[in-house]
This record gives structure tokens, sequence and C-alpha cells, in this order.
């Protein structure tokens, strides 16, 4: 029937006042299918994002680190320890406004200055493990020179090498 035919026969015309349970269904249904598809594409974006600032937190931390091993290096009358072709776990170098030491304790890397308190060089939300030391003695016209190497978050950096001219 038609809306004219309506007004001839008294009659109202028949209006859809909700959806049927089959209609309800199905948009719940696409409704939850889009909530997924988004929560799905945006988990591995947000878990990507926390590990890329991690590593440019570890990357920062490893090129400050060597920068201040190199500018260490960058004046030294004498390196102590470790000894000439020997490997440790300190690095010792004689300047001439006094002594500087690095070292690997409880995560970070530590210099000194003259025997004195030593002062963190990382971050503690940095680890720094396994620094290690070798002392490398000139040789056929070679310079003195001192690799270093250390893992930072479980990521190895080095061998490294700093040469001293002395």
């Amino acid at each position: 029937m038609t809306y004219y035919e309506s007004f001839m026969t008294n009659q109202v015309p028949r209006v859809a006042k909700a959806f049927t349970l089959v209609e309800s269904i199905i948009y719940v249904g696409l409704t939850a299918f889009l909530l997924i598809a988004v929560l799905g594409a945006t988990y591995p974006i947000l878990t990507g994002v926390g590990q890329s600032a991690d590593r440019i937190t570890s990357d920062g931390e490893v090129v400050f680190v060597l920068r201040k091993i190199g500018l260490a290096l960058s004046s030294v009358s004498s390196i102590t320890s470790p000894t000439a072709g020997a490997t440790g776990d300190t690095l010792t170098s004689v300047h001439p406004v006094g002594t500087l030491s690095f070292t690997n304790t409880g995560g970070a890397v530590y210099l000194s200055v003259d025997g004195g308190t030593p002062e963190p060089l990382t971050a503690s939300r940095v680890a720094l493990s396994n620094f290690s030391v070798t002392h490398i003695a000139p040789a056929g016209g070679a310079p003195r020179a001192v690799d270093i190497s250390f893992d930072v978050n479980g990521s190895t950096v080095g061998p490294v090498r700093f040469y001293a001219r002395y």
C-alpha cells in the first residue's frame, strides 16, 4: 500500500521503529570487528615507540661514554692501567692536570679524578657491563692505542679503538 492509498482506507502506514534482533547482532559484530582491528593496529605501534625510546637512550649513553674516554685520551701523558699488552676493566691515564680513572661498577661507568670520589658517567636507566680495556703498545710505526668494549642493555659495543700519542 502506498502512502496515498492509506488516506483512502484509513490505515496508517507501518513504520519501522527499531532494529530487529538480527540487525542488532550484525551491527554489534561489525563494531566489535572494527574495534579489534584498530586495537590490533595500535598495539605494535605503541610498543615500537617504547623500544625506540630505549634504543635512543642507550645509543646516547654509548656516544657520551666514548666521547669522554676519547677526550681523556686526547691529552694523555701516559696510560698506567692496564699495562701495555694487557687487558683490564679499568682505564687509568695520567694527564698534565691529573690522573683520570674510568671503571665499571654496578652497571655504570664511573670517572674519578686524582683518586677522588668516582662520579657516574651513565644514567641509571642504562645497564652497562663487561667494560673491557686493552692497552696496545706501539709497534711498527703504529701509535699506542686503547681498545674499549662493553655491553649496554645487553648489546655489545666495540671494540672501539682510540689512539694515544705520547
